[in-house]
């Protein structure tokens, strides 16, 4: 895919530069004309067939232009419009990502006990998510969080790799999205790349991993490590992305831990 996108911006820069050469080849012609020294080569014709080439000329570089005008009000505009509307629906599908990756974060400094130093949980290093442990397949505290606009999202009950594989699947399934869209990022290779490090980050694969077996007996590693690359990916997508400031309040009701968007 990446090398389709790369392929179409160079041959848009390769039309529209045509079409700019076209354009002042076609008006140079017809101010020739009009100033009575074209053709710009002096030739053994006369008077009547230089007026007949006269004419021809700016007759051709009248039609040029028109169809050039024509091509960027119904052709290039209506591109333009289409690549604006899908650039909306591509932001707020990374918006979206954004917020799930920062639902489970949130949830982590929470686990961890950490201190939140701004509400979008930038600040955090490798050795705060140490605390992190293996992910669990026991019931986790009730939890809760509220969208703006969508109200909340309750918890109870869940396990904790429940909990983590129900945001990682949207997760993935919404940056899938987001690369299959047509004309995608034609000239941000960086967000191309960034989304895939999402979709395939060792914290993914973990929670993938630990949820298709946790019925079975098998070890709980801690993911203090993939889970701070999982934030550092998080931090890189709020360079394209844009979130809610959140409070992560605990104990707000039966033991309930929430997050909360201001």
């Amino acid at each position: 895919m990446l090398r389709q996108i790369m392929e179409n911006d160079e041959f848009n820069t390769m039309k529209h530069t045509l079409l700019i050469v076209a354009i002042i080849i076609s008006v140079t012609i017809i101010a020739a004309v009009v100033f009575d020294c074209f053709p710009l080569i002096p030739i053994d014709l006369d008077e009547e067939r230089v007026k007949t080439i006269n004419a021809f000329a700016v007759d051709a570089s009248l039609g040029v232009l028109t169809s050039i005008i024509f091509y960027y009000l119904l052709v290039y505009m209506g591109e333009r419009k289409r690549a604006k509307d899908m650039r909306k629906l591509i932001q707020g599908k990374l918006n979206f990502t954004a917020m799930l990756m920062q639902a489970i974060i949130a949830y982590y400094v929470d686990k961890c006990q950490l201190t939140v130093k701004d509400n979008r949980l930038h600040g955090f290093n490798e050795r705060d998510f140490e605390k992190a442990g293996g992910i669990q397949s026991s019931k986790i505290d009730y939890w809760y969080h509220c969208s703006p606009g969508s109200g909340c999202t309750f918890l109870r009950g869940s396990t904790e790799v429940g909990f983590l594989r129900a945001y990682i699947e949207k997760v993935v399934l919404v940056s899938e999205q987001i690369l299959d869209s047509p004309g995608f990022a034609i000239e941000e290779t960086k967000l191309i790349t960034l989304i895939t490090n999402i979709r395939n980050c060792s914290f993914v694969r973990e929670v993938n991993l630990i949820y298709a077996n946790k019925d079975k007996p098998i070890g709980r590693a801690p993911v203090g490590e993939k889970l701070y690359e999982f934030y550092q990916l998080y931090l890189q997508l709020l360079d394209f992305a844009k979130v809610d400031e959140i409070e992560i309040r605990g104990d707000v009701s039966d033991g309930a831990i929430a997050i909360v968007y201001i």
